[in-house]
């Protein structure tokens, strides 16, 4: 397993990882995204990434990932979704928009809906294919080929 961040963040894990014995699991790397990332890799998962920045950084850090992935890599993105409207009524739904206004006024960038993250991801280069995982608090078959409304999803390109 490779651990890819910042270099100041790579350092920081890397001495976690030591004093926690696990140095022989795995490589940390530090990097840029924007420049590039470990190449080869069979899976590049990023957990609230995508979030943290506005479309076109957004689509940057997607297309480094997908030049260095080869045939057969995947790509996952694990965020919180937004719904298409606000429902009012739903402590969950509004729980989501104010991280969106959180993540709006803190850091930069914003939560998105399913609609966004797949025009992101089309947008950072070709896939074959994608299926959706999500879990949520209210059920489902937690596995659909379609985007799926959720306070959490995986999807996989």
């Amino acid at each position: 397993m490779t651990i890819f961040d910042l270099p100041h963040v790579a350092d920081a894990a890397r001495d976690r990882i030591a004093a926690a014995g696990l140095s022989d699991r795995c490589e940390v790397v530090g990097g840029d995204a924007f420049v590039a990332v470990p190449a080869g890799a069979d899976a590049y998962v990023l957990k609230g990434v995508i979030h943290d920045w506005e479309d076109k950084e957004a689509v940057a850090i997607l297309r480094t990932c997908r030049a260095a992935m080869s045939e057969g890599s995947k790509l996952l993105l694990i965020e919180r979704i937004l719904p298409e409207q606000i429902d009012p009524d739903d402590a969950l739904t509004r729980a989501k928009f104010i991280h969106d206004i959180n993540m709006m006024v803190n850091p930069g960038g914003r939560e998105r809906t399913e609609a966004e993250f797949h025009n992101l991801a089309c947008a950072g280069g070709p896939t074959s294919h994608s299926r959706h995982f999500h879990a949520n608090s209210s059920g489902g078959d937690g596995d659909r080929s379609a985007l799926a409304l959720a306070w959490v999803t995986v999807t996989v390109f």
